[in-house]
Order: structure tokens, then C-alpha cells, then sequence
């Protein structure tokens, strides 16, 4: 963790979506960090372990499930707001099963996006900045 700003984990395939984020969330005051792949994410988390992490559900390779599943099975514990643009019925539900703290539909709104991280970040003690 950083000295003082909030690490908040994006993990999207789509390299627009992780760019918007990193400029949305920057301009809130928190420090962010952009994965790719849930392979790529999950190697980095054994070593370090963000604040909370931004997880979209349907990436090619290794699924939103699959990387809560990883992280149970790991043990890393990190916050995880789901992010989706494909809602299906359940799946909300299953999400918080495999310990997801929120799920947020795309296009996201700024206002739910950050209140999300909000509490998120206040609920594991550590400040927005």
C-alpha cells in the first residue's frame, strides 16, 4: 500500500475502459493500477495487494468468477467491485457468494462508481487521499 492515496486495482480486457478509469479515478485522488488479464492481476497480488480492485466480469481468458475464485483459494483478500456491461439474471448473487462487495452495471456512473470505492476503501480503514 501507498503512503497516503487509496490503490485501486482495474482489471478489464478492454485497454479503453482501463485508460478511462485511470483518468476518472486519478482525478478523485486515488492511485490506480491497470491489469489486463486475470492471470496478470492475480501474479501481482501475491506480492502486493490493492485497496480494492475494479473487476469486469467478461474477459476472454480468466472471468470475474474465475479471479474470485482465485483469490478465495489464494487467500489474498481484496475488496472486488464487479463491473459488467452484461447483466445476466444471478449473477449478482453468485458474485457476492464468491465474496464481491458490489456489482455495478457499464456504462458506469461516476457518482455510484466512486461512492462504491468509497466505502469500499472506508470500510478497510484506509482514506480516498
Amino acid at each position: 500500500m501507498s503512503g497516503g492515496k487509496a490503490i485501486i486495482a482495474v482489471l478489464d480486457d478492454e485497454a479503453k475502459m482501463r485508460s478511462a478509469l485511470r483518468r476518472l479515478l486519478g482525478t478523485h485522488g486515488y492511485e490506480v493500477e491497470l491489469f489486463e488479464t486475470g492471470d496478470e492481476f492475480l501474479k501481482a497480488a501475491q506480492c502486493h495487494c490493492p485497496d480494492c480492485l475494479l473487476l469486469d466480469l467478461h474477459m476472454p481468458q480468466t472471468t470475474g468468477f474465475d479471479v474470485l475464485r482465485a483469490l478465495a483459494r489464494l487467500e489474498i483478500q481484496v475488496p472486488a467491485i464487479v463491473i459488467t456491461g452484461h447483466d445476466e439474471p444471478g449473477n449478482a448473487e453468485r458474485l457476492f457468494e464468491l465474496g464481491a462487495v458490489d456489482y455495478l452495471l457499464k456504462p458506469l456512473d461516476e457518482t455510484l462508481l466512486v461512492n462504491a470505492i468509497e466505502r469500499t476503501c472506508l470500510t478497510k480503514g484506509r482514506p480516498r487521499s
